[in-house]
This record gives C-alpha cells, structure tokens and sequence, in this order.
C-alpha cells in the first residue's frame, strides 16, 4: 500500500505522432483524488486541469493552469461543498469540470454527486476570463441521467471534451452509467451522444403567462447593422424587439409595435427589422439598448451581422 501511494500522482508520455508513445512516463504532479483531465484553453495558450484538491471535505472541483504541460500552478478550488450542499451531505461536486472555450467566455460541465436523492448529473458553469466561475442556474441540471433501463440511467458525464460543432448542431459526447447486473462487476458504461442546436445552452423562457417577459441590455455602441436572433418559439407568439437610447427613450421607428422577426423553424437565427427600417445601419457608431419582450417562447441569444451576410 505504501509502495502504491508513493507512485500516486499525475504523469505525461510523449509521442512524435499521437500514435507511437515513448511509454517513458513522466511524474508531474501528486494527486489528492483519483480524478484527473486535461483540456486546452485556446485563448489563453494554455492548458485545464481539473482534479480534486484539499477542501471543506469530499470532493470537490479544482483547477491548475500550464503552458508546457509539465510545471502546473497551484490548484484552485472553484467549487466546494458548501452550505447549499448542506457541506456536502446532500451532494458533492464529483471533482469533474470539464472547461472549453465558446466564443468570449468559458464554459463547463460540472459533475454532481448525489449522496442523498438519485442520479449523477452535470450543471452549467460559466466564466468571463480573470473572473470567477459560477454556476448558470444553481440546482438546474444540464445533462441528466436517462429514464428507467436506459444506458445511462445511473450517471451522465462528458467524455472531457468541450462540444464539437457541424454546421448549426452541437455534438457533445458523454459517459452513461447504467443498472448493475452483475454484483461482481461495477456500473456498466457506455458512451453516449447529445445533441443542442448552436448556442442554445441555456435560455429566458416566458410561457402560459398574461404578461411578456422584458429583457433589456446594457448600452453598447452599434458596429454591425444586422441584428439576428436566437428564439425558440412555443405558441407562434413572435418576439418583438425595440431599440432605445442609453437612457432608456425608445428611438423613433424603433419601437416594439414596428419590429418584424421572422419566423422560420429550420433556421437557429432569424433576422430582425423594423416596419419602415431593414437594419441598424443608421446608428452605426451610436450607443443603444436592446429590449426584449418575450411571450410564448424561449429566447437563447442575439448576435450582429454585416448586411451582405
């Protein structure tokens, strides 16, 4: 056992090909846990490591950052067991986060451990970069496991690896934890398949409601005309889209009863304009705010657009 823990720790191989490795293992790092992953920060030029470290007890989400792969900083807990999880007595952090990069933030899956109540799961975690992570909607499962005799109906975890993108489809590839049939043998598993469309991680959502839901942004300055919108749409209730100055006056001609948004199911983005105005071409270079009504549906994102595209 002592020899054991002596060769615990985390090592790297090399290979000139992704195919032939040296199998010269190389220590790098001790270990706290038996969890470790590495991922890529490509904005950054660096390296994730997500494990376990020394915490308030049990598991827990931890992260080191490496340029070369072979010195790592030290770990940083970025989620704890603390109050919500009652320190850890109805759930732990499972130790996984699995961190990419999606356009200017940082996203991951967070790995939860149930010790009271059922199902192995995973939350959404976001980052702007020097800030801190933070949980999208604390208690809101993300990946969940499947129903009963399902492959996955014990766990679902990702495969560490962030989402790979074909056309407006995003793939993410997971581990399923099924029934135990055999009590010699662990939890089978499996790899599994999810699919969302393109940036629609997460939403405001306003439903069976008298009322719209109002959304309204922070002011920021018009560079590209096009505005498209990512809706998902319940009851044909279409959104509508007005444009303010930053102190919050409605702009003549831009008001929610002149916005059109069309409406196309097939497509993740649709086009807004307005009843006498294609784009936002005129304020170019002008500070604005977005509002937002919402009734029926389920609003993703908006992005802009140069007009040719």
């Amino acid at each position: 056992m002592q020899q054991a823990r002596a060769a615990f720790g985390q090592y790297i191989d090399t290979s000139p090909d992704g195919v032939h490795w040296a199998r010269r293992p190389r220590r790098v790092l001790g270990a706290v846990g038996d969890y470790m992953m590495v991922t890529r920060d490509h904005r950054q030029r660096r390296w994730w490591l997500n494990e376990r470290a020394k915490g308030q007890g049990g598991r827990n989400a931890a992260l080191r950052t490496s340029t070369d792969l072979v010195h790592w900083s030290k770990p940083e807990i970025v989620f704890d067991n603390g109050p919500d999880s009652e320190n850890g007595r109805l759930w732990e952090w499972h130790g996984g986060i699995t961190p990419f990069n999606y356009g200017n933030l940082n996203l991951g899956f967070l790995e939860k451990w149930p010790n009271l109540g059922f199902g192995a799961n995973c939350e959404l975690v976001s980052q702007r970069d020097g800030k801190e992570w933070r949980r999208v909607s604390p208690g809101t499962t993300f990946l969940d496991v499947g129903p009963e005799g399902a492959f996955d109906r014990v766990l679902a975890y990702p495969t560490h690896n962030g989402p790979i993108r074909i056309g407006d489809t995003l793939y993410l590839f997971y581990t399923g934890g099924g029934t135990r049939t055999d009590p010699q043998q662990g939890i089978p598993m499996s790899i599994g398949l999810a699919t969302l469309r393109l940036d629609r991680f997460c939403a405001l959502a306003s439903w069976r409601t008298r009322t719209a839901g109002r959304i309204v942004t922070r002011p920021f300055e018009v560079t590209r005309p096009r505005l498209e919108v990512n809706v998902e749409s319940f009851e044909l209730t279409p959104l509508r889209v007005a444009v303010s100055s930053p102190d919050g006056e409605f702009l003549p001609g831009y008001g929610f009863d002149d916005s059109r948004v069309e409406s196309d199911a097939r497509q993740v983005y649709t086009r807004v304009t307005w009843k006498d105005r294609p784009d936002l071409r005129e304020l170019r270079g002008q500070q604005v705010k977005l509002h937002f009504e919402i009734k029926g549906s389920a609003f993703y994102s908006y992005r802009f657009r140069d007009a040719t595209m």
